[in-house]
């Protein structure tokens, strides 16, 4: 996984062999290939 497509108020919990993100609001987001395909269209 590359750390460049997360921003840096995304915060990554290992829970354990799968990697589960939390929005700022501390949501899980369910769907991490979403998340990335956003930020990487500059939507934040």
């Amino acid at each position: 996984m590359q750390g460049q497509v997360l921003d840096r108020d995304t915060k990554g919990y290992i829970e354990g062999a799968d990697i589960n993100y939390y929005d700022e609001q501390g949501n899980k987001i369910e769907n991490i290939f979403l998340l990335n395909k956003q930020l990487q269209n500059g939507i934040r």
